[in-house]
């Protein structure tokens, strides 16, 4: 039987009863479905669009960095700073 590689997938294996689970890369998840059938393909899929969507949400949750670095890029601090150290902490914070 061939092997697929499917990329964003995360093999991690329990130290403890030598068993491997599977976790989806963007959104952290457990995959549940049984691996290389239809429904795993369709659960990989389902959360590949669910990770899209989180990138594509220019709002962040409340208190995550995301959330704190949008605070402060928009403050009006930051906006005082001279071009190029406004330059400098964003390269920093990117």
């Amino acid at each position: 039987m061939p092997v697929y590689r499917i990329k964003g997938i995360k093999r991690v294996r329990n130290p403890r009863t030598g068993a491997y689970y599977l976790y989806h890369r963007g959104t952290g998840k457990r995959l549940r479905q049984k691996e290389g059938t239809a429904a795993f393909l369709e659960e990989v899929a389902a959360l590949d669009r669910d990770a899209e969507d989180r990138q594509s949400d220019p709002k962040a949750p409340a208190g995550t960095w995301g959330w704190l670095r949008e605070l402060y890029l928009s403050s009006p601090k930051y906006a005082q700073l001279a071009p190029r150290t406004r330059k400098s902490y964003r390269a920093i914070l990117d």
